[in-house]
């Protein structure tokens, strides 16, 4: 029998600016992808030290899979036809071989689709499940402690969560069902309780709550407890929000993202709300700005990117917002360009394309107000000379090259309305943030000296 905390929910509104962040990302970069890609995960599937991208494109019935090439630069994507109206995917080694594979939820076909990895970025035709009605959102643990990868899957259309038990061979046991008492839109597995056994924590759309489902590691779970939420959760995810080293929960909800502070027995407090002016779709999170807390990066709403800065105490003090591509619904968080920092991308619904937004955080250390805008330099990769366009500038501005370590390299101060050569051919190889600062923003842009 499921127990229902209805607790005090605490609202808290939060600026969106970009004045004083301590946070930055460049402008997008976007990669083509399928129609309507809905879902995407990073791993290296070629096993060459960088990441890809897989895509779940919901209205194309197939994969986008986009092989890093270093920089945070992808490849042309390969697509590999799934089953109808793929909407989540997800990533583990489900036959033993060492190898990454692929699961994706087929929403309309109700099926998953696996797909066994090469281990050189390409996969095999497609080994299809049925699941039931809908599946909506993919979970992956060992659920049963017996080495091999499982699955968990929302099945919206008949309210219910399915586990399929990993042979280890490519293959899975017989779907066991859990019947949900509200429409569930998403699932994660953690280890709520400390115990380190994966458990399963859904949100639930129309009950507006969130279901902790503990495991017992054979499979099976124990009956959910339900806690409430801002309205209409429709992801969410875990992380240490507060420092204490007990999960916590993180929830998109309509204009809302709420957070739940975990006990580290199961159990968790009331939800914190948190007004971020528009729906978000998809969450994630990681240290964006290296002060060691954990921060929150939420796609969703508008065509951008909205950064949550963690105090440490689970809550957030300033919000910044980075334009991303056309309607993005998922967000996930990797270090694309290998220089240490954690970036994010984006799935984008309206424009067809994944976006990069690389993490530009050293130029903090600058102390300088910044905000998003275009700035044209080419040619970029180059192997010495760049050229600054200028032209549409309407203030004196400076010039500044910084290497990986936030150093200066080049400076200049350049009139307003022209067109500036910036020359590298002394420095070392490698990737540089080129910043043009005036006294009232800095506008960053990654070039690559080869």
């Amino acid at each position: 029998m499921k127990k229902l905390f209805t607790l005090l929910t605490f609202v808290v509104w939060i600026n969106c600016i970009n004045i004083n962040a301590q946070v930055f990302f460049g402008t997008a970069t976007n990669f083509s992808t399928g129609t309507m890609p809905k879902s995407m995960i990073s791993a290296d599937f070629n096993g060459d030290g960088i990441l890809d991208l897989a895509v779940a494109n919901y209205a194309s019935g197939n994969l986008s899979i986009l092989l890093g090439i270093g920089f945070g630069n992808f490849s042309s994507p390969v697509n590999i036809t799934v089953g109808t109206n793929p909407i989540s995917i997800i990533c583990a080694d489900f036959n033993g071989d060492t190898k990454l594979d692929l699961a994706v939820a087929n929403q309309l076909s109700h099926n998953i689709s696996l797909l066994l990895g090469t281990g050189t970025g390409s996969f095999g035709p497609g080994t299809n499940f049925i699941v039931g009605n809908e599946p909506f959102s993919l979970a992956c643990a060992d659920f049963n402690r017996d080495g091999n990868a499982d699955l968990a899957v929302i099945l919206s259309g008949v309210y219910s969560l399915s586990v399929l038990l990993g042979t280890g061979t490519g293959s899975f046991g017989i779907p066991s069902n859990f019947s949900m008492s509200s429409e569930p839109f998403s699932v994660i597995s953690a280890d709520i309780n400390g115990d380190t056994i994966p458990d399963l924590v859904t949100a639930n759309y129309t009950e507006h709550s969130v279901t902790i489902l503990l495991g017992t590691g054979t499979g099976s779970f124990s009956a959910g407890t339900d806690y409430m939420t801002a309205l209409y959760p429709y992801s969410v995810i875990s992380a240490d929000f507060d420092g204490d080293t007990k999960l916590d929960l993180a929830v998109a909800a309509s204009n809302y993202v709420s957070v739940l502070l975990g006990t580290g027995i199961g159990s968790f407090s009331s939800p914190t709300n948190f007004d971020v002016g528009s729906t978000p779709s998809s969450l994630t999170s990681a240290d964006f700005n290296g002060d060691g807390k954990a921060d929150i990066a939420m796609a969703g709403g508008a065509d951008d990117v909205m950064i949550l800065l963690g105090t440490g105490t689970g809550s957030f003090d300033s919000s910044t917002i980075f334009t991303s591509g056309l309607a993005p619904v998922s967000i996930i968080n990797a270090d694309f360009n290998g220089d240490g920092k954690v970036d994010v991308a984006t799935a984008n619904i309206n424009s067809n394309n994944v976006s990069i937004l690389l993490n530009d955080v050293n130029t903090q250390a600058h102390d300088l107000p910044f905000i998003i805008s275009k700035l044209e330099v080419y040619p970029n990769p180059s192997s010495g000379i760049f050229i600054v366009n200028l032209k549409n500038n309407t203030v004196e501005t400076k010039i500044c090259v910084y290497d990986a370590f936030g150093n200066c390299v080049f400076d200049k101060v350049s009139m307003k309305n022209s067109k500036e050569r910036i020359d590298l051919s002394r420095q070392s190889k490698g990737v540089y943030s080129l910043g043009i600062e005036s006294e009232r923003e800095i506008t960053i842009k990654k070039i690559v000296l080869q």
